[in-house]
């Protein structure tokens, strides 16, 4: 007739405990027994048992006891415990350091008295009571809605420079009652001298009030230099054919200045606003209208480094329409501009249009920093939850930085190290879904490129076009299409190259890795130098040819590395030497482009004469080629020559290539040598 045990589960410096003396029928008046201990209980563990409680963390110390009789219980709990900062909140904005509560309550003839109190940082943030003439017969079968209340919640006068980059005084009072199913209130919150980073505020005061069909709230906010602000909202209660109840939602603003620092993701903040809007009509029609500004704005985040300042956003609301005019900001020597309208229905958009113009505007991709000078057309509209859009590159242009040099550290993930905490858990399992297809398509965006979109730099010059497919899915992206180059010339090396074909397509990865089909050609004295670039931006594969093939493949590193095509028929040294001179040629070009950049010259080549003819054979060229066809060089030889023969100390050269098979070559030097060859060159 009767239930009796005890559980008891102990886990380093956790403790659960239990014990029941119940009866098996409640029919009658029998004595009853349950006690529940819980000791640095880590309320993580809860989330297996109710995974929509991901948000919780801390710990809980608590006792409840139930006594008496089947009709006269009576019930006593107790409970405590910290919570860590975001342990309430699902995205916190900063650290709050742990919050300390205590909860205490009972039920005895019939009242269900509960008391909480809150600390934070070591001194009181919250004390709140409430009562519910309880009876465990009403719990079931959705009765409980029914259950009468009363409630207080206070906040003291609470110190705010407790916390981080905060100042002022907090207070405030809660009050509610009635049935949980249908409750009413009003509360009232006041902070006085805040100040969060450079925002100052002289008083700040908020009221609530929720009755069985509306909720009130007002929120005024006064600078001491002056600016205002005011919001006021009447927001009926969607309950039963109340739901379409008049709404009346406003927004007055005047010269009120907002500075933010050091906030999550936001390194720096700061606006002016000014605004009247207006929003009435009924929750389900809502009609805003109204304008609204943001001036003198700046804006720095914590994973970009530029500033962007003088932003400037101006919104004009009617009825069904949006209209963004004179949006701009500046970084840098550079600058963007954007306006553009849409059609709303109630308060969110069905279609939309835009055109943004930028000029010398800086976007970084790890360490390369490149400026964009485009018109951009973005037209879109929205079915539900997802977006679509296409977005038109009318004319633009991208300016590079000059490639090469010393390669930075990479600051980002690195591939090596998994992290496995809650939140990189997470990004993971929407990663899989994403992958698998179970997440929906948020956003499907259409880049159409006509071309040319110009890319300029030093070492590149080339026009594009191209159209691509990219689907946003949470956190990931899918593409599709590809980007061709139409023209273009590459200087590798300090040698120009013909940019024959380039193809960068992208087949639905994700993470993207495009395929790569590159080809450059450079037509020397002898052949067409041909290099070609296959395979994926993460495996690329590189190979090497000549046009005829007369070279092979240590030859063709030769003349790439050194830019030399008359090296393998001027020069007889051997294979070794001719590599330590192309060597020599990189190493003491990469000084001149450190050293001396400013130099008119494009050649510094250094020739060894090797072991038979030593340092009278050795030579120092320095060249430049005023065209692709006419190169002019000045050349000194090292040492004294053996022999009769006459021999330049000093010289210069003139070589002029024309009609592809034909080459020019003129010297003349201070021992009065010189000489004029044509040469005519033919490979079967």
């Amino acid at each position: 007739r009767r239930i009796r045990g005890t559980v008891s589960a102990t886990s380093e410096a956790q403790k659960v405990s239990a014990r029941a003396d119940l009866p098996i029928t409640v029919e009658g008046n029998h004595p009853v027994l349950a006690e529940v201990r819980v000791v640095g209980l880590r309320l993580a563990h809860l989330r297996r048992v109710l995974p929509k409680l991901r948000w919780l963390r801390g710990t809980l110390n608590a006792e409840a006891r139930l006594g008496g009789t089947t009709r006269h219980p009576r019930f006593n709990v107790q409970a405590g415990g910290t919570l860590p900062p975001g342990a309430i909140a699902v995205a916190p904005i900063g650290p709050l350091g742990k919050i300390e509560i205590a909860a205490r309550g009972q039920l005895a003839s019939g009242q269900a008295p509960l008391t909480v109190d809150a600390r934070l940082r070591g001194a009181p943030i919250l004390h709140a009571t409430a009562e519910s003439p309880l009876d465990p017969r009403r719990l079931s079968g959705g009765r409980w809605r029914a259950l009468p209340f009363s409630a207080t919640a206070i906040v003291p006068a609470y110190d705010l420079s407790r916390l981080d980059h905060v100042a002022g005084t907090l207070a405030g009072e809660l009050r509610a009652r009635g049935p949980l199913s249908q409750p009413t209130g009003a509360g009232r919150l006041a902070i006085s001298h805040l100040r969060v980073g450079e925002t100052e505020v002289a008083r700040l005061d908020a009221t609530g009030a929720l009755d069985r069909s509306t909720l009130t709230a007002e929120l005024t906010a006064a600078e001491p230099k002056g600016g205002r602000l005011h919001a006021q909202a009447r927001v009926p209660v969607p309950r039963g054919p109340e739901a379409g109840a008049p709404l009346s939602v406003t927004l007055d603003a005047h010269d009120f200045r907002f500075a933010l620092a050091e906030a999550g993701p936001i390194r720096r903040l700061g606006l002016r606003l000014d605004a009247q809007l207006a929003v009435t009509g009924t929750g389900a029609k809502p009609t805003p209208n109204g304008t609204l500004r943001i001036s003198d704005g700046t804006l720095a985040l914590k994973s970009d480094p530029h500033l962007y300042r003088a932003i400037s956003v101006e919104l004009a609301v009617a009825p069904g329409r949006l209209t963004l005019k004179n949006a701009s900001l500046e970084t840098g020597s550079g600058s963007a501009r954007a306006d553009g309208s849409a059609a709303l229905v109630g308060l969110l958009p069905s279609t939309f249009s835009a055109t943004v113009h930028s000029r010398h505007f800086p976007i970084a991709s790890g360490s390369v920093l490149t400026w964009i000078d485009a018109t951009l057309e973005v037209k879109g509209e929205r079915h539900g939850r997802m977006v679509a859009g296409v977005v038109t590159v009318k004319d633009g242009t991208a300016h590079l930085p000059k490639l090469g040099g010393r390669k930075l550290q990479p600051t980002g993930p690195l591939a090596d190290v998994v992290f496995v905490d809650a939140a990189a858990r997470r990004a993971r399992a929407a990663r899989r879904r994403a992958l698998a297809g179970q997440e929906p398509v948020r956003a499907h965006i259409t880049a159409h490129i006509p071309g040319p979109f110009k890319v300029r730099s030093e070492e590149l010059r080339t026009d594009l076009h191209g159209n691509l497919e990219i689907d946003l899915i949470g956190a990931l992206a899918r593409i599709t299409g590809q980007i061709e180059s139409s023209w273009g010339t590459v200087d590798l090396l300090g040698r120009p190259y013909k940019l024959e074909r380039a193809r960068i397509g992208f087949s639905d990865r994700a993470p993207p890795d495009p395929n790569l089909d590159i080809r450059l050609t450079r037509a020397i004295s002898e052949a067409t130098i041909i290099i070609e670039v296959h395979g994926t931006a993460l495996k690329p594969k590189l190979a090497l040819a000549s046009d005829p093939p007369i070279y092979d493949q240590s030859q063709l590193v030769g003349i790439i590395v050194s830019g030399d095509p008359g090296s393998s028929r001027l020069s007889d040294h051997s294979l070794d030497q001719k590599v330590l001179g192309a060597v020599s040629s990189l190493v003491v070009n990469k000084l001149k482009e450190q050293v001396l950049p400013g130099l008119p010259i494009d050649v510094i080549r250094f020739d060894s004469g090797g072991s038979a003819g030593g340092l009278a054979a050795s030579r120092l060229e320095v060249g430049k080629y005023l065209t692709d066809n006419i190169y002019v060089s000045y050349v000194h030889q090292f040492g004294e020559p053996a022999g009769l023969r006459r021999v330049n100390n000093n010289e210069a050269q003139l070589d002029y290539r024309f009609a592809h098979h034909y080459e020019i070559d003129t010297v003349y030097g201070d021992a009065g040598v010189g000489a004029a060859d044509l040469y005519w060159t033919i490979r079967y």
